[in-house]
C-alpha cells in the first residue's frame, strides 16, 4: 500500500494521480447527492453514463489511428 501511494505522487509510474484523485472526488460527489441534494442524482446519472461512453468513443479513436 505504501509502494502505490508513494507511486501516486511519483513522475514516470504507472500509478496516475489524476485518475485517483478524480475518482476520490466522484465518489464524495456521489455520497454529497446522495445523502443531501437528492434533486442532482438524474444528473449524476447522466454525467456517469456520459463519461463510461465517452471511454468507449476515446478507445475505438485510439484503435483507429494506431493502425
Amino acid at each position: 500500500m505504501i509502494d502505490f501511494i508513494k507511486g501516486i505522487f511519483s513522475a514516470g509510474t504507472p500509478e496516475s494521480s489524476k485518475r485517483v484523485f478524480g475518482a476520490i472526488g466522484f465518489i464524495c460527489s456521489i455520497v454529497f447527492i446522495a445523502i443531501w441534494k437528492h434533486e442532482l442524482l438524474e444528473t449524476l446519472l447522466i454525467v456517469s453514463a456520459s463519461l463510461l461512453g465517452l471511454e468507449s468513443l476515446t478507445s475505438i479513436f485510439k484503435n483507429k489511428s494506431n493502425a
